[in-house]
């Protein structure tokens, strides 16, 4: 565990490329760009690869945080070596709308340089973030 918080739970495996991020029900503003620049960081540091973002269990996004993901994280993100992210759809459907804004803003900004897939199971996602470099 490399990231505990109420809020997110962070494990990484520098061996494989893979930084998972467990999100867990509501982060507030600081909380949630918190846990993002510092899976933001260790990406960098680490030339993490594969990024499985677990929103199994996360609730809303404020829309300040959907602005900020948008203006200022994701321009960030497209600068590291990331190649794949698995996207754990979230069961808070508020939360799977924010998420498809933000991803979809995103890639109109063309800040996704990396393929992106959504999943329901969670061995399925793993599977598909090593099926490749």
């Amino acid at each position: 565990m490399i990231f505990e918080k109420p809020f997110l739970k962070i494990v990484a495996d520098d061996d494989k490329k893979f930084i998972h991020l467990r999100w867990i029900n509501f982060a507030q503003s600081a909380e949630f760009r918190e846990g993002l620049n510092f899976a933001l960081d260790y990406v960098r540091k680490n030339k993490i690869k594969r990024w499985l973002a677990n929103l199994r269990d996360m609730s809303i996004i404020k829309e300040a945080d959907r602005d900020w993901t948008n203006d200022e994280w994701f321009p960030e993100l497209a600068k590291t070596d990331l190649k794949r992210m698995a996207i754990l759809v979230s069961m808070d459907y508020l939360n799977q709308s924010a998420v498809t804004r933000i991803m979809n803003k995103a890639e109109e900004d063309k800040f996704i340089l990396f393929e992106t897939e959504y999943f329901n199971d969670i061995d399925r996602a793993k599977e598909w973030l090593m099926e490749h470099e």
